[in-house]
């Protein structure tokens, strides 16, 4: 025993001498010291935060991918009225005809004696398309919210390349890409939208005529899709893996993952940084979220209460904060209601409006009082901030019935401001109908409706038995139209999102009256007073003219105008789109032929379009690669003649709906 243990500590005693015979050869081979590691230093980022915002997200953190986006293309537009068809520079023309033998056109047969077929059934080639009369190449232009998920819709922009006018014309599916569109080949950008559907171009114009040049640039009301959003990413100043974890537990506890949602708000990626993502929820409106998350204090072991108290303390002693200490507060979710209801009445106006839009973002149904007072008395503008809020605030009846009364307003823009607010509610309404009733929609359709689905269809219709009153069809799959209770008659159009009319009141064709509203084009008779008249609609291409018999009454005539008649539905209509039903009822209200006013949306999108392509450059027309760039070209605002514009709601507005138009 003793024996073997000898001969092990000698065997360990041989194999420790030759592992230390090794270490000291390696140690003589290596004749320099090894190299350490470079380390770049990184610089401290510096932020002068206040310090009752110190601790929020936004002020540790950088927000990557938050501004919005510039997307363009080169389109076509089709139906049009022999206005098209001009000559391309040589780069358009190839990018177009390669795009189009991507997309299978020009091969094999096609339907005789149309855009895409020759008499003999054969597939015209994309240069023959391009040629065509019927048929312009157009640029196509949008901007995409920060974040915007996939599915998103939006107004896009286009603007003619060899057409005189775009009247009667609808665009072709469109890839998007980011940034200015290249046909000249080169770098590809990648693609992450795309448009389609009809043109709407500036409607307070004669058809066919285009003095201002108006008629060669228009949108597409809700036509754009986003097909692969943007990722954003929170970048913090600091690495650190405890941070980057605290933080994403933060959001993700005030945002919880909801069915339908893919993933977490929330995904921690390394030390420094955070992948976001846009909530379902918040699919229409994904810069309210990403804001919400920035001014977000991210420290879950301090109640919510305490930071409430210090947020709205802080309103009462410093007003320049308001703006971000507003998000703070409705970021931190219905448990600041207490500390907030406390300045619904203060006597200083900055934070009492301030905790208000608290109030009415988190639906708080004791900010409809104070703010039912502000609607009906003080200046224009905190009327008009009050009556928004009233949309999105809770409340019962009392909300209700005092926006039913501001629907009567002296004040035009308070009128339209509360059927706005109205048909918010309304729709709320509706989506929790839907909501509650899912298990026998589930049973009726095979299965359940998600959250998109649902906001969609509650906005599409509205049956107009609740106590807001706002009825709403779908006209020709055209355009929404509402009927709104009021006492003083007018209709209103919308100028951006989903097509949408509203007519107030008892609105109508005046009777007797000889209406011109487009000159020796459309023109309206009535011999006496009756429930309809006789409209004569002259085709301004071809001259020839129809004379049709339509209703008086404003809802049932702009059916009339839009309606087209077929085998499946004879009714008599004059099939305009929604651009010429807007023209039409602005022209004969122009020439008193309506009873009651016409009111038009602002466009506050074109205010965007315009801040976000500043300094940004196409090629409009180019003829080789490096001419012809020229500042990005954007309409107009569409303003009836005679009417000033008022001052914008910065807001941008967002209906929760996608395109109707499913056209190529």
């Amino acid at each position: 025993m003793l024996d073997r243990v000898g001969h092990m500590f000698r065997g360990a005693v041989r194999s420790a001498a030759v592992a230390a015979a090794v270490a000291s050869a390696l140690v003589g081979c290596t004749s320099q010291p090894k190299p350490r590691p470079r380390v770049t230093p990184v610089m401290p980022v510096t932020r002068d935060v206040d310090p009752v915002l110190r601790g929020t997200i936004g002020s540790v953190a950088t927000f990557t991918g938050v501004e919005p986006v510039l997307v363009t293309g080169y389109g076509l537009v089709v139906g049009l009225h022999g206005t098209g068809g001009g000559l391309l520079p040589d780069a358009v023309a190839s990018h177009m005809e390669r795009v189009m033998s991507l997309q299978g056109i020009g091969r094999g047969t096609a339907e005789p004696n149309t855009l895409l077929g020759n008499a003999a059934g054969m597939a015209r080639s994309a240069s023959e398309i391009l040629r065509d009369p019927s048929a312009a190449v157009v640029v196509v232009y949008a901007m995409i919210p920060p974040g915007a998920p996939e599915g998103m819709p939006f107004d896009a922009f286009v603007q003619a390349v060899n057409a005189t006018s775009l009247e009667g014309g609808r665009l072709w599916t469109t890839d998007l890409q980011l940034g200015p569109t290249n046909p000249f080949g080169g770098y590809q950008k990648r693609n992450i939208a795309r448009a389609k559907g009809p043109v709407f171009i500036n409607p307070f114009g004669e058809p066919g005529t285009d003095a201002t040049g108006m008629l060669t640039v228009g949108r597409v009301l809700y036509g754009g899709v986003v097909t692969e959003p943007l990722k954003i990413e929170i970048v913090l100043d600091e690495p650190s893996h405890v941070r980057a974890r605290t933080i994403a537990s933060a959001i993700n506890s005030r945002f919880p993952q909801f069915a339908g949602d893919r993933e977490p708000a929330a995904r921690g990626r390394d030390d420094r940084g955070i992948a976001l993502t846009i909530p379902g929820r918040f699919r229409l409106n994904p810069a309210e979220f990403v804001q919400m998350v920035e001014a977000m204090p991210f420290d879950i072991s301090v109640p919510a209460e305490e930071f409430a108290s210090r947020y709205t303390q802080a309103l009462r002693t410093n007003a320049r904060l308001a703006p971000k200490l507003i998000w703070s507060l409705k970021s931190l979710g219905e448990r600041v209601l207490p500390e907030v209801r406390r300045l619904y009445e203060d006597s200083d106006a900055v934070p009492r409006i301030s905790a208000l839009e608290v109030g009415a973002a988190l639906r708080d149904a004791q900010a409809g009082e104070p703010l039912i007072d502000m609607a009906m008395s003080g200046t224009p503008l905190v009327r008009a901030q009050a009556v928004r809020l009233l949309g999105e605030c809770g409340g019962g009846p009392r909300v209700d019935d005092a926006l039913v009364r501001l629907v009567d307003d002296p004040d035009r823009d308070i009128r339209v401001a509360a059927y706005e607010a109205l048909v918010e509610r309304a729709r709320r309404v509706q989506e929790q109908r839907m909501i509650a009733n899912q298990a026998e929609i589930a049973a009726e359709r095979g299965s359940p409706m998600s959250l998109s689905e649902i906001q969609t269809v509650s906005a599409m219709w509205l049956p107009g038995d609740t106590i807001q009153g706002i009825r709403r069809q779908l006209v020709a799959g055209k355009f929404l139209l509402d009927y709104v209770p009021a006492a003083a008659p007018m209709v209103y159009v919308s100028m951006q999102g989903m097509p949408r009319i509203a007519v107030f009141g008892e609105a109508r064709i005046l009777t007797p009256s000889v209406i011109e509203a487009w000159p020796d084009q459309l023109l309206l008779q009535a011999d006496g007073p009756g429930e309809s008249i006789r409209v004569m609609v002259r085709d301004p291409q071809s001259g020839q003219g129809r004379v049709l018999e339509a209703p008086t009454e404003m809802g049932a005539f702009i059916d009339f105008l839009a309606h087209t008649t077929t085998p499946e539905d004879p009714r008599p209509g004059a099939g305009f789109s929604y651009a010429q039903v807007v023209s039409a009822l602005y022209g004969i209200w122009k020439d008193g032929g309506l009873a009651g006013e016409f009111r038009t949306e602002q466009d506050r999108l074109l205010a965007q379009l315009l801040e976000g392509a500043r300094g940004i450059t196409i090629e409009d027309r180019p003829e080789r690669p490096g001419e012809g760039a020229q500042p990005l070209p954007l309409p107009k605002p569409e303003i009836p003649p005679g009417e000033a514009p008022t001052p914008l709601d910065e807001r941008p507005r967002i209906v929760p709906l996608t395109p109707l138009d499913v056209g190529r």
